[in-house]
């Protein structure tokens, strides 16, 4: 009886239309910042967020008074044609030596506090003197509203129903488009990516009797794919989050590493981190950047705590950029490294497994903090099963121009032989190829087994060439092994058939 109690009570409270959170709860562990000096739009309204055109009013305005330093353009159009903004925060010395941060918000749009704590950062760079100091080494790309078409009817996915950070791979929507274009055209060193994440889930009465919520108010997600150079993820943990952590301390907010429910056969699991190039705290990594996406504790918690998410998400890009602004030089450094490092490729790689793994959660009803050991899966310390050495090139048959077209969005330099030629290369004959469980709106991805092997093979006219000795090397050797997660053949770039050779060869020397 209690048990259906509980589920009653879970209902219930994931269906009020105050918060989730019970009062009490909030009053104890989230109480709103008693000064935030609010100059943005949300300041005037009593309900709701600040619109897309009240955002693109009030942004116009600041540029006009704040031209020296503040420029206003726009990288694209979504789905229903709304112009996606872009501010660039800089001062007028323009050098290659500068640290380029990019700064983004509202890839769900179900996730407004990203969006206002940027919109706040973008308002006091342009009153703090101290801030403007920033400017002296660093350049901000900020888009504080990816997703306009979602944010507009606070729904999660675009106009087309497709999840924006699952559309890293094959970049089926202009807004994702757009946003891997404006990364091509800056080379930003710094990708930072504000969500919020939901504190109370009814997956959660399947852990315990009572009522509980993940307590956080910031998780950290930064990536677990092994193929992300040793010195990026080295520098994300050691400068980035070291001093994001204590600036979230010393505020009195709380943070830690993102963690999920997700159900299986043997119930459910925590979910650790992340690998999956498909988002974007994975993708922008393997593209030579420090990337890390920011999880606030907001979704369904309404306005009553919005203003602790725009004072956290405002405190984390301030972080972030104190970080690159003294740490300049290291950074750099680490990124050259980076691109010097010729380790293998990760093909399959598996997260590391571990029961009774303590994880704290809010007593909802007691409003105590409680600790469960629970099974989880953690990205972050993940084994590789399958990897292969780094070859000099890729060949991809010249009728694979869907892939072509897709290596180009991504930032892949791609060249094409003007002649036949022969050559000695890796092959793949495709053993089996199997459906997985999980469908997306526009495909269902597979899983294939291969055989390689040695081949000469004659290489007609056309034939691409993508060379390894390029920045995005780790990108695009994940998105071209045929057994990769999240790779042109897990999503159906390329297409495989068992017994058939892949169109894609590797060119050892």
């Amino acid at each position: 009886m209690k048990k259906y109690l509980i589920l009653l009570l879970t209902s219930l409270i994931l269906n009020a239309s105050f918060a989730q959170d019970l009062k009490r709860v909030q009053k104890k562990y989230y109480p709103n910042p008693t000064v935030l000096d609010l100059q943005t739009p949300i300041a005037s309204k009593k309900t709701g967020y600040t619109s897309y055109k009240e955002m693109k009013k009030y942004l116009n305005e600041l540029q006009q008074s704040n031209d020296s330093i503040m420029k206003l353009s726009v990288i694209g159009k979504t789905q229903k044609g709304k112009d996606i903004l872009l501010v660039k925060l800089s001062d007028s010395t323009t050098s290659q030596s500068k640290m380029r941060v990019m700064y983004f918000a509202r890839i769900h749009g179900d996730e407004p506090g990203g969006t206002e704590g940027l919109l706040y950062f973008i308002d006091k760079m342009t009153k703090d003197n101290s801030l403007k100091e920033l400017l002296n080494k660093i350049d901000f790309y900020i888009l504080p509203m990816v997703n306009v078409d979602g944010g507009e009817k606070l729904t999660r996915q675009t106009a087309n129903g497709i999840d924006l950070n699952r559309d890293q791979v094959r970049l089926e929507t202009p807004e994702a488009t757009a946003i891997r274009k404006l990364v091509n055209e800056t080379d930003p060193h710094v990708c930072i990516d504000f969500h919020e994440y939901q504190p109370l889930k009814s997956a959660y009465s399947l852990l315990s009797d009572e009522v509980i919520s993940v307590p956080w108010d910031v998780m950290f997600l930064t990536s677990g794919n092994p193929n992300v150079s040793s010195h990026i993820r080295k520098s994300i943990e050691s400068l980035f989050l070291e001093n994001a952590k204590t600036k979230m301390e010393v505020n009195d907010f709380t943070s830690h590493t993102y963690y999920t429910p997700k159900k299986t056969n043997k119930g459910i699991v925590m979910n650790i981190g992340g690998a999956s190039p498909r988002s974007t705290s994975n993708t922008f990594s393997l593209n030579n950047a420090f990337s890390i996406l920011t999880e606030s504790r907001g979704i369904g918690l309404g306005r009553k705590s919005i203003g602790r998410r725009i004072e956290n998400v405002y405190l984390l890009a301030e972080s972030f950029a104190n970080t690159v602004y003294q740490q300049d030089t290291a950074l750099l450094a680490a990124l050259d490294s980076a691109m010097m490092q010729k380790d293998p490729v990760a093909v399959e790689f598996v997260s590391k497994k571990t029961a009774q793994y303590p994880l704290p959660f809010i007593n909802q009803i007691k409003n105590k903090m409680d600790t469960l050991d629970l099974d989880v899966s953690n990205a972050i310390e993940s084994t590789v099963t399958l990897s292969r050495e780094l070859p000099v090139k890729y060949l991809i048959l010249p009728d694979q121009k869907y892939a072509i077209e897709t290596l180009n969005k991504m930032g892949v330099l791609v060249d094409t032989l003007s002649r036949e030629e022969v050559f000695e290369v890796q092959s793949f004959e495709v053993r089996d190829v199997e459906k997985e469980n999980t469908s997306f709106k526009t495909f269902t991805p597979v899983k294939v087994k291969t055989k390689v092997r040695t081949e000469t093979k004659r290489f007609p006219a056309g034939t691409f060439v993508i060379k390894t000795d390029q920045k995005r090397k780790r990108l695009l050797a994940v998105m071209l092994e045929p057994e990769s997660s999240n790779g042109f053949v897990n999503y159906r770039i390329i297409e495989a058939t068992q017994g058939k050779e892949l169109p894609v060869f590797r060119l050892m020397d």
